[in-house]
């Protein structure tokens, strides 16, 4: 689970340890990681959230029994690693405190975190400096590999582009793809990962306003939620969710790959159409990267 706005960036993370936390429900108990990247140490308070149980959960329809007895007590040693509600907590500012981004980080029902995030990264040498990289990483396949590789490696990319192609469809084209060629000539191309980010620009001469491009590959979203006194807040605004059965354009290049999209996933099996890895997707030597069943082709929001 993973979402993402201007503001305050969730995703998923395993740097608190089951040691740490005896029971991790009943205190939402949360370790807090300092702004120049030291591992966590302080434990504190987060207040609760939809990702934290409210109440005990009493139905064996609902959850094993096993997994029912974790949920309410919390796990009691590494090797009742789920589920795993600790919450790691980062935050980090930038350019004169206009951009406030954090990150909150659970682990959750994996046996093992999959997932990873970039906050405020900068693109690359000083020459751009005005720019700086935000970014979700939702692995799958029970793997981490790729989620952690494209938080260094994606920003890298988008920075290695020529001047003034950094906040553009084509470029983020161009960088995802060149990243995703890398990943699958890796040990561990048979993982995947979607990712939602974003490309930030430090407002010049009196502007006040920081410039946004997003890029999406995947299911993972970033959202633009207005708050409202009066009634429930509204979100004007989404990015595109990448799956088989929701997008004909997608099920389209998937058949002309010679798969098929069955219960709603490529080949019946992977619930994404659009990731970076996942090599058993990508096997057709005479299509591009970008026609195969599953392609790490973002859509991009300028």
């Amino acid at each position: 689970m993973s979402s993402m706005h201007t503001e305050h960036t969730e995703s998923m993370s395993d740097r608190c340890t089951t040691d740490e936390i005896p029971s991790a429900n009943p205190n939402n108990d949360v370790c807090y990681s300092s702004k120049d990247g030291e591992s966590p140490h302080v434990k504190g308070r987060f207040s609760p959230s939809t990702f934290t149980p409210q109440k005990p959960v009493q139905s064996a329809a609902v959850l094993s029994p096993r997994i029912a007895d974790l949920w309410n007590k919390g796990p009691t040693s590494s090797r009742d690693g789920f589920p795993l509600l600790s919450k790691v907590l980062e935050s980090h500012a930038w350019s004169d405190g206009r951009v406030a981004c954090g990150v909150a980080s659970m682990r959750g029902f994996r046996a093992k975190m999959e997932d990873s995030a970039s906050i405020l990264r900068p693109l690359s040498d000083s020459s751009r400096e005005n720019y700086r990289f935000c970014g979700v990483f939702d692995g799958h396949a029970q793997s981490r590999e790729v989620a952690s590789t494209l938080e260094d490696l994606l920003p890298r990319r988008i920075g290695s582009l020529k001047q003034g192609s950094w906040m553009t469809k084509s470029g983020l084209e161009q960088a995802c793809l060149s990243t995703d060629k890398e990943i699958l000539r890796s040990k561990f191309s048979d993982a995947g990962s979607t990712a939602i980010f974003c490309v930030l620009e430090k407002p010049k001469g009196d502007v006040k306003q920081v410039s946004v491009t997003l890029g999406s590959v995947g299911d993972s979203q970033a959202v633009i939620v207005h708050g409202s006194s009066s009634g429930p807040p509204t979100v004007p605004f989404s990015t595109e969710v990448h799956r088989p059965h929701l997008m004909e354009v997608e099920a389209d290049r998937i058949r002309k790959a010679g798969g098929f999209v069955a219960h709603g996933r490529v080949d019946g099996e992977l619930a994404v159409s659009r990731a970076f890895g996942d090599s058993k997707y990508k096997k057709d030597i005479s299509r591009k990267l970008s026609e195969q069943k599953v392609v790490a082709t973002p859509s991009v929001v300028e």
